[in-house]
């Protein structure tokens, strides 16, 4: 067999077992184990990260309630109208800031990280989505809490419930996280 043969068969093989252990993992600890029930503490930031409109939702209600006096929206530069429904929900202007475009919720780890860095933050209250908590939980705790900043989670519900028949969507977000929590934790081990 050629060398060529071989790495592509061994290429063939690794990429296999990987997506059998994602799917056996899936299978023995379902759905619930993405989801890890977290209590908002009052902090000094609330940090929605972006996707779901449930996240902004949250951020914005959790701020009205009086858990921090300032807003951060992971992709609030790139996305204006983030800051603009955080401002018509009676947000202050002075109060909202945001980053610049991330694609990952490790982009977002390292957005904040820079953020409580230079603004000398030292609690963060994190909004993210339930079927998301596990893997936000795991990067946030490892890339930005520290001995000089506690690291809070809010959870914002979604279509996803761990109780119901498992949907087509649901089945598919569970997977895709199982992916992304595979990577996420190769990831966070070699850096």
């Amino acid at each position: 067999m050629s060398r060529r043969k071989k790495v592509i068969a061994g290429s063939l093989i690794a990429s296999a077992l990987i997506f059998l252990s994602i799917v056996v993992t899936f299978v023995l600890l379902g759905r619930s184990y993405l989801i890890i029930e977290e209590s908002a503490e009052p902090s000094e930031v609330i940090f929605v990260l972006a996707g779901d409109d449930e996240r902004l939702e949250l951020g914005i209600e959790l701020y009205q309630s009086g858990y921090a006096n300032r807003l951060f929206l992971s992709n609030g530069k790139h996305e204006p109208k983030l800051q603009e429904r955080a401002l018509q929900a009676g947000v202050h202007p002075s109060k909202v800031s945001g980053g610049d475009h991330v694609e990952s919720t490790w982009e977002e780890a390292q957005v904040a990280k820079e953020f409580v860095d230079a603004n000398d933050i030292g609690t963060l209250l994190v909004v993210t989505s339930d079927f998301h908590t596990r893997r936000t939980k795991m990067t946030f705790d490892s890339i930005v809490e520290d001995e000089d900043t506690e690291v809070t989670y809010a959870v914002a519900d979604t279509f996803f419930d761990e109780e119901s028949e498992l949907t087509e969507r649901q089945h598919m977000t569970a997977f895709r996280e199982y992916v992304k929590l595979f990577f996420y934790r190769i990831r966070l081990i070699i850096t």
